[in-house]
């Protein structure tokens, strides 16, 4: 059965807004307050593109080490909200203005995540640190079950090619790893791997694994800052992971109808418009509708009313009861939802709430 938290609850009984996404406070502000704890002299950072949306970033930006940004737009978003020593990670550095982003951070150290030949060499030219971004390709074997090729960064086994002097400017390496199949073990080999190539960097200060962490346990946090020599930090860079639990979806019911086989229940939100990183078979109804009650037996599906025949997302097989005025409620909806909250045939953009 999913969590039906109170607030959320009483949010929606009182609200006159027919969909929306609703983030919790409270949960937010929990999950990084219980991942510092872990983490304990090492760093939580965070990619904005993951929530970008500042009244929410505003309940926990301030407790966070560094963030990720890769637009001018993101960067503005966060800064009110950062402790003054907080760092900037750049990613995207070619689309980003180096002078804008310079004077949006004020004195930040800013660190440029290095991931091809051309932003090394621009990076160079600048007045700032630079973490390499070295392909979890490279980092993991063909045959584990998490590999995934990746386009993004480095081979480890280019590296030595590059000269000394630019090997010394290196400050940081970063892995970003989101393959679906990851799990714990993945992670640590992908730290380990990363610190057999501390010898070619004798200034390499701090160690970024990215992507993926939704999927991984609790102790690993831990494990993997325990893994640390005592003279590098370990940079934790959660994106979903951080919202996830924080996160849910709305919508009334506006028509039940069976339609060939199947059942369709429809509303206001859409599977295409709002829900499109919605990774999650996690939903319950709340029984509201004040007419009929009609019994769905077989396949039902949710749809919306716009004119895309793949807007449409599977909720059951074996049916349930439900009723025009009833109320439709996804859990697991992290902050990706709000970049892809959008306008399709009509359909409006769903409202996002903080509770």
């Amino acid at each position: 059965m999913m969590n039906k938290p109170a607030d959320v609850l009483a949010f929606i009984l009182q609200t006159d807004s027919g969909c929306g996404l609703i983030f919790r406070k409270k949960a937010l502000l929990d999950w990084v307050e219980k991942t510092k704890n872990k983490l304990g002299k090492h760093e939580l950072s965070f990619a904005v593109k993951a929530f970008p949306w500042s009244e929410g970033l505003q309940v926990f930006a301030s407790r966070l080490d560094a963030v990720d940004v890769s637009n001018l737009t993101e960067a503005k978003l966060v800064m009110p909200y950062l402790k003054p020593e907080a760092e900037i990670w750049l990613t995207n550095g070619q689309v980003i203005d180096a002078q804008s982003i310079q004077d949006i951070c004020e004195k930040r150290k800013i660190i440029w995540n290095v991931g091809s030949e051309r932003d090394w060499q621009e990076a160079k030219k600048l007045n700032v640190h630079v973490a390499l971004r070295i392909s979890s390709s490279s980092l993991l074997k063909k045959d584990d079950p998490a590999f995934v090729a990746s386009r993004f960064g480095f081979d480890r086994k280019n590296i030595s090619n590059y000269s000394k002097a630019d090997r010394d400017k290196v400050y940081a390496l970063h892995c970003h790893h989101g393959g679906e199949k990851s799990t714990d073990e993945t992670f640590k080999t992908l730290l380990s791997e990363l610190l057999k190539l501390r010898e070619e960097f004798p200034h390499l200060k701090k160690i970024n694994l990215g992507g993926g962490w939704a999927k991984m346990s609790d102790p690993l946090i831990s494990e993997l800052a325990a893994m640390m020599p005592s003279d590098l930090i370990f940079v934790m860079e959660p994106g979903r992971a951080v919202t996830q639990e924080a996160g849910y979806a709305f919508s009334r019911v506006l028509s039940v109808e069976k339609r060939g086989e199947r059942w369709f229940v429809e509303g206001e939100l859409s599977p295409g418009a709002h829900l499109r990183w919605v990774r999650s078979h996690q939903w319950t109804l709340i029984p509201l509708a004040e007419g009929e009650r009609v019994e769905l037996n077989g396949e039902v599906w949710w749809g919306s009313s716009t004119c895309w025949e793949d807007d449409v997302l599977h909720l059951s097989k074996n049916g349930f009861s439900a009723g025009v005025g009833d109320v439709i409620l996804w859990g697991h909806v992290a902050g990706y939802a709000l970049s892809w909250n959008h306008s399709f045939n009509g359909i409006p953009q769903a409202k996002v709430f903080l509770v």
